[in-house]
């Protein structure tokens, strides 16, 4: 379910990254109109910049989910390397990645289909024309989209990060020199 909703945003904002550059080649296929291509361009750089942002931390979100599926068959691995000292940080890493990735990845896309519902991003290429009509109902939701995806991968760093301390901690009173 949380691969359906991260290729879901993803797919979204292709769409919109999609109409704008329609939107920016259409205009400025004749000189007589380039000047409106330049203006879309500019007027719109800030829905482009969070679009892309939304885009690739979707897609990696994505297939870190897809990832996550295998990597709890690499906690007998990381329990042999936690106990060897050479080995110790890169098994305590294991383990933590193992626990957390897929607790994270899950809660967070249940976060963020609740915060930001399905569709409201499309919706914005329907905003992207030369009129510069503004709908910041949906500009609103692709900035809390950007927003709780960040919050997503700062998590899951710092409680990787969190956990693999504790599992090095603890292969630290188990490791055989």
């Amino acid at each position: 379910m949380a691969e359906q909703t991260y290729r879901g945003y993803a797919a979204e904002s292709g769409a919109v990254l999609a109409a704008y550059s329609a939107a920016v080649v259409g205009t400025g296929v004749t000189h007589w109109t380039a000047p409106i291509s330049m203006a879309i361009l500019n007027v719109y750089a800030f829905l482009v910049t969070a679009t892309t942002t939304v885009l690739l931390s979707s897609a990696v979100y994505a297939v870190a989910t897809v990832l996550a599926r295998t990597w709890p068959a690499l906690l007998p691995l990381g329990a042999v390397l936690v106990t060897y000292e050479r080995t110790r940080h890169l098994g305590a890493w294991l383990l933590a990645v193992s626990v957390v990735a897929p607790i994270v990845l899950t809660a967070g896309a249940d976060v963020l289909r609740s915060a930001v519902g399905p569709g409201e991003i499309a919706a914005l290429t329907g905003m992207v024309t030369p009129l510069f009509v503004f709908t910041f109902r949906y500009v609103d939701s692709l900035l809390k989209a950007m927003i709780i995806l960040g919050l997503i991968g700062l998590t899951l760093g710092v409680v990787t990060y969190a956990a693999s301390r504790l599992f090095d901690h603890a292969g630290a009173s188990l490791s055989l020199e």
